[in-house]
């Protein structure tokens, strides 16, 4: 919400007074401002400054060029006005990052998405891409069909253009010109510019530490026909928390045998290739397409699998509204109004972002400061500072002169407020009065007066900034010396902070302690008139000391603005209540108990914990073991912002993973609880770190969190039958020509846990089955070691096995057939610890099948006698047969036994046998076959054929399928004609 309007009460002079204009809508809050002088009165010239500003009105006055003359009156100016409740910016038709990375595929231009069989996408938009094309392999329905969303379901697509033309036209908004730098492996930040046709991102270790813009244009002098074109070869990428990679290309990608983990925009055809069953992270947006394919050099479509990232707000040059940080004012803090004239007196001035202050400008700041350095008053330093963010100042009063604080200049311009004591005063009350005696809060150690960043709970002179601190008089102090006086003492919290808790000051062996309202103590001063103290605050803050002799009240002082931060994050893996600690919350080794799946929320509790004695043995202010830190007190009222970083601890070797939230907020207080989930499979430490105040960082850890394990297992292959010449067929004891899958440990995000090694690939029990109507067959033999690799592609097995064999029972027991069978894989669902087994929940064993059907059966070969003249060969009929549960049949799902006249076994001898082939359906073609002709005439010859091993029956009852069937040729016998059923001579007499 905003406002505009002109100015209802005319602007005067610097020197005349703040001239103050009600804002004309309500605001819960100060809204930002801009304000304008629109006329030109009077002889010397002006511009505006703020003199006060609040939710409801704006005060402003002219000021002038001293440079000349040193008055600042001035005649009366209109001015217009402009209120906004948050900052913005105007960007035409750049489209917000969301649009422009509407998922994780996408296309515009009226091009497709073409998504090959079992592709997988998974992005936050329910299975439907953005696109107005989108062509798919597979079957609809099916397991290969490409499934988008999460949970998986069959993509579709909106019909709509992921940009629009005048949104593809208004990218890039920036010249891109061919200044580089080049790409090369290491790390990445900031920005690069290419304009020429090709740019290649070779094979190497890229580190994105920053955020890294690569802008690639289309030089205009390409070859008619070749695009601009970027390549990502071989590329190992890595992107650090809070930074990412967008690429913009004029042209075409290709994404060769690398994840990117990228923003993409290319005007041309994003093409994936040799990615092979990685899962792809990042957004694609394409305005000729997306495609997948298995090399560069081989356009067969291969699967695509892609998880979006995260989208930034803002993209410099591709898309969102960069919001420009704002400087909401300038801010004088001091702990009282009171100063003395033998002591400098501690003033902070800050640049804040918002209005109370919890954000710090981060840009640099140059002010002026008034009163100016001159015969009445010296600033510790210039009078001109420049500082980022806040800076301690001292100003004495060489006279003893009381003052008004002020600015006389800033850069960038902004308003000036003030608070003492943590109250705002106003710009008029903004003053100090300066008496000729005084108490100082003396820096013995250092020789200064600053009281410097504090411990939490911890005593001033130990350990950290151990320091020795006393208040000390100055001016008249003759009725201090070696005196017990009372001393009224008090601490204020600073404007940005909370206080509620007693602040220890400890002297002479006596301990007090101090609140937010002045009590009298007595304190013993030295013979130097100083009284030596030690402080101890247990909470975090910012705070000040103030002290006055209780009966001279023109005798007081008061410390700097210190920093009081916490000791550490004690950090502990509490129940899902958040109630206790987590029994389940840790583990040492791969035995550990599970903590929780990858995806699934645990609890994180931090606490901002006090200083204890033992627990830094160096004084370095970082506790030596974090551990140590679980019983400690709390330091309460922190606030800011804390970043979490996963840390890899087992597998050894293995890859850090992410975790779903990276930092926490702390809003005036000590403990904060985090419900967050990890990625990756094993047992992690978690590092937490912030910068208190913009000065003071805060660390803390909790190791051995875990144990992870995988969230699904998605399984794919392939079965080749022995014949598959009709429907996939093979006989008992038959080896399949092949039996292949692929069994995926992976995350939430459809990602595969590389760290699914070393004792953490919990799942061993695999076995391979046949499914038959609903029921399991345990009859595979011959089937190879099925086990997850110790390196390399950890997280996935890939088996293959070309001679598992469906057993026969053994003797001469039938079973079978199996008709329209599969090839399943069995799990122990203990072992996949509740996990999703190819996406769905399994108790007991987890099956499920892959591949084509394939049908089972009990086969035999059998021998026809067969009989004929003397001098013919004569065919030596072969079938083969299965038993459908009843019978045997002719095996008509059989044309690929082969025969080899080879295998003929003649006892005799004698007789010349010939042709090799293939049965179709169970026997011969018609005109084919073996064929045997007797050289020696007329006889009787008995013969065997010795077929494959899985053909053999048991055709002399001994109750062992292990004969080769027999027949007899009979030569020398008129075979006759197989038209003529009955034949006899007819005698006509």
């Amino acid at each position: 919400m905003g406002g505009r309007f002109f100015a209802d009460v005319l602007i005067q002079g610097w020197s005349d007074g703040c001239f103050r204009n009600n804002f004309k809508n309500s605001y819960t809050q100060t809204p930002l401002v801009a304000a304008s002088k629109i006329s030109r009165n009077g002889a010397d010239g002006g511009w505006l400054r703020s003199c006060q500003v609040n939710k409801d009105r704006l005060g402003l006055r002219v000021d002038e060029d001293r440079s000349l003359d040193s008055e600042r009156n001035h005649a009366e100016e209109e001015a217009s006005i402009l209120a906004m409740t948050s900052e913005f910016v105007f960007s035409g038709e750049v489209p917000s990052c969301d649009v422009a990375f509407p998922g994780a595929v996408a296309a515009f231009g009226g091009s497709a998405i073409n998504l090959p069989a079992n592709s997988r996408i998974i992005d936050e938009n329910s299975g439907v891409l953005s696109a107005t094309q989108l062509i798919l392999g597979g079957t609809a329905g099916t397991a290969d069909y490409p499934k988008c969303g999460e949970p998986g379901v069959d993509c579709t697509v909106n019909n709509t253009d992921s940009l629009t033309e005048s949104q593809a036209r208004a990218i890039p908004s920036i010249t891109v010109d061919d200044s580089g730098p080049e790409i090369t492996a290491g790390n990445l930040a900031g920005d690069y510019y290419f304009n020429r046709q090709n740019v290649l991102m070779a094979a190497g270790n890229y580190n994105v530490v920053a955020p890294t813009r690569i802008y690639i244009s289309d030089p205009g002098t390409n070859p008619i026909g070749q695009p601009t074109r970027f390549v990502m070869a071989n590329a190992n990428v890595t992107v650090s928390d809070g930074a990412y990679l967008a690429i913009y290309v004029d042209g075409d990608v290709v994404i060769d045998g690398s994840n990117p983990k990228a923003l993409v925009i290319a005007k041309g055809t994003v093409t994936f290739a040799n990615v092979g069953d990685e899962t792809i992270v990042g957004r694609f947006n394409a305005g000729g397409g997306i495609e997948s394919i298995s090399s560069p050099t081989v356009n067969i479509p291969a699967p695509l699998k892609v998880t979006a990232n995260e989208v930034p707000n803002n993209i410099p040059g591709i898309c969102g509204r960069e919001v420009i940080e704002v400087l909401n004012h300038y801010r004088y803090e001091l702990a009282d109004n009171k100063g003395s004239s033998c002591a400098a007196k501690q003033i902070t001035l800050k640049a804040c972002a918002d209005v109370n202050c919890d954000l710090i400008y981060s840009q640099p700041s140059r002010v002026n400061l008034s009163p100016q350095n001159n015969a009445n008053f010296q600033w510790s330093g210039n009078d001109v500072v420049s500082f980022t963010g806040q800076i301690s100042l001292a100003l004495d009063s060489l006279k003893g002169n009381d003052t008004k604080l002020a600015t006389l200049g800033e850069t960038p311009s902004s308003q000036l407020r003030c608070f003492i004591g943590g109250k705002e005063v106003g710009i008029e009350g903004c003053k100090i009065d300066f008496e000729d005696d005084g108490l100082v809060f003396k820096n013995l150690t250092d020789s200064n007066a600053t009281i410097v960043t504090q411990l939490s709970g911890k005593p001033s002179d130990q350990g950290f900034n151990s320091k020795t601190y006393a208040i000390e008089a100055c001016g008249n102090t003759d009725l201090l010396n070696n005196k017990i006086v009372d001393v009224d003492l008090n601490y204020s919290c600073a404007s940005a902070s909370n206080c509620s808790n007693k602040l220890a000051l400890s002297n002479d062996s006596n301990t007090y302690q101090l609140g937010l309202s002045a009590e009298t103590f007595a304190l013993q001063f030295d013979a130097n008139s100083r009284a030596e103290f030690t402080v101890q605050y247990p909470d975090a803050g910012e705070i000040s000391l103030t002290g006055t002799i209780t009966d001279r009240t023109a005798i007081s002082g008061s410390s700097n603005i210190f920093t009081v931060r916490p000791f550490g994050f004690a950090m502990h893996i509490l129940n899902d209540s958040g109630t206790s600690t987590n029994p389940n919350g840790y583990a040492t080794n791969a035995s550990g108990s599970l903590l929780k799946r990858t995806g699934e929320n645990f609890v994180l509790g931090l606490r901002t914990v006090q200083w204890v004695d033992g627990e830094d043995s160096n004084n370095d202010g970082v506790p030596d073991n974090f551990a140590d830190l679980a019983n400690n007190n709390t330091a309460e009222h922190y606030s800011g912002s804390v970043i979490l970083t996963p840390q890899q601890t087992l597998p050894a070797g293995g890859t850090a993973g992410s975790l779903s939230t990276t930092s926490v907020n702390f809003d005036n207080e000590g403990k904060v609880n985090l419900a967050v989930n990890y990625d990756e499979v094993g047992v992690i430490s978690i590092a937490a770190q912030s910068t208190y105040l913009n000065t003071a960082t805060v660390l803390g850890q909790v190791d051995n969190v875990g144990r992870f394990a995988p969230s699904n297992f998605s399984l794919t292959g392939n079965v080749v039958a022995a014949c598959t010449d009709s429907d996939g067929f093979n006989y008992f004891d038959q080896p399949i020509n092949e039996v292949s899958f692929t069994l995926t440990a992976l995350n939430q995000n459809g990602s595969r846990t590389v760290n699914y090694y070393d004792g953490f690939d919990k799942l061993t029990n695999l076995g391979l089955q046949v499914e038959h109507d609903g029921g399991l067959l345990d009859r595979l033999e011959n089937t190879n070691t099925i086990s997850w690799p110790q390196s390399g592609a950890t997280g996935q097995i890939s088996f293959s096995d070309n001679d598992i064999a469906f057993s026969r029972l053994g003797g001469t027991a039938l079973d079978g057939a199996y008709m329209d069978a599969s090839i399943a894989l069995v799990a122990d669902s203990g072992q996949i610890e509740s996990a999703n087994f190819n996406g769905l929940s399994c108790t007991g064993f987890c099956v499920d099948d892959f591949g084509d059907a394939i049908s089972f059966a009990y086969g035999r070969a059998t021998l026809i006698n067969n009989y004929g003249g003397a001098d013919e060969a004569l065919l030596l009929p072969l079938r083969t047969q299965y038993w459908d549960g009843q019978t045997w049949r002719i095996n008509t799902y059989d044309s690929c036994t082969d025969f080899a006249h080879a295998n003929i076994n003649d006892v005799s001898g004698e007789l010349v046998s010939s042709e090799d082939g293939t049965l179709s359906e169970g026997a011969y073609v018609t005109g084919g076959g073996m064929r045997l002709s007797s050289p020696n005439g007329a006889g009787n010859y008995p013969l065997t054929y010795t077929p494959e091993a899985w053909l053999l029956w048991d055709w002399d009852n001994d109750g062992e399928a292990d004969n080769p069937p027999n027949a007899t040729l009979t030569y020398g016998v008129y075979r006759g004609n197989d038209n003529i059923i009955y034949k006899r001579e007819q005698i006509n007499n």
